[in-house]
């Protein structure tokens, strides 16, 4: 199944029909459906990744319930037959796409819902197949783990990627972190993209050492309602245990 769509899509009917493969191929214009054929045969291996979650049913989405419908709201002082007096509610805060399905996976959220992860998600952020399969294996890690971080301070890890497959390809390694969370306290995903390399086109048992890095500042939160009362509203770097992780996806 080709997807020759710019949206996500509900797609459980891949799993049905006996249908053995999809690809997504975006908006291609008026010329990229040319490179269709040669993923499909094989000349080219594939290597993107999603950049947003595929639910089974969007109604999983907090944004859902939000949604423009019929019973739009009205603006008081307007006229109620103009579309521009309409308007919705913005409630998510920052649970949208991947932040909102993986922090609810580690608030058991799914599970008190009477379901589980794997039956809400389809396809997580990051998540893309390849013709062949990769290794990972961490080289080096700066600061080491345990390691107090100061304000100035950058992470960088060096990870060897080797093509353990039996045909060339290209993998994208994918860091994220978590941040310490207090409950009640400013809000914060279980899981952030913080860096992600892609390394060069490797052949079977050929491997490549790719760094990523990023700012001990980039896990800032924003706190505009000053969740945590010290009296400031703006960015802040809590004091906390935070941990980073090196994942094939959200």
């Amino acid at each position: 199944v080709v997807l020759n769509t710019c949206n996500v899509m509900e797609l459980g009917f891949l799993n049905n029909f006996g249908i053995g493969a999809a690809i997504s191929v975006g908006g291609p214009g008026q010329s990229g459906c040319k490179a269709i054929g040669n993923v499909l045969c094989g000349k080219v291996n594939p290597s993107g990744k999603t950049t947003d979650t595929y639910a089974y049913e969007f109604e999983s989405a907090p944004s859902y319930v939000n949604a423009p419908t019929k019973d739009l709201k009205n603006y008081t002082n307007t006229n109620p037959s103009s579309t521009e007096s309409q308007y919705i509610d913005y409630a998510e805060d920052i649970y949208v796409g991947y932040k909102w399905y993986e922090t609810a996976e580690a608030e058991d959220f799914w599970f008190y819902n009477g379901t589980d992860y794997d039956s809400v998600v389809q396809y997580p952020f990051g998540f893309g197949l390849s013709y062949t399969t990769f290794k990972w294996e961490v080289e080096e890690v700066y600061p080491h783990s345990g390691s107090e971080l100061k304000k100035d301070d950058k992470i960088e890890i060096y990870v060897k990627v080797t093509n353990t497959g039996n045909v060339a390809g290209r993998d994208v390694v994918e860091l994220y972190y978590t941040p310490y969370y207090e409950k009640g306290g400013i809000e914060k995903s279980a899981v952030n993209l913080c860096a992600f390399a892609k390394t060069d086109l490797l052949q079977p048992k050929e491997h490549q050492v790719v760094k990523l890095s990023f700012d001990v500042e980039d896990m800032k939160s924003y706190d505009c309602y000053d969740k945590n009362n010290n009296g400031f509203c703006g960015y802040e770097l809590e004091a906390g245990p935070y941990s980073v992780s090196l994942r094939t996806d959200a």
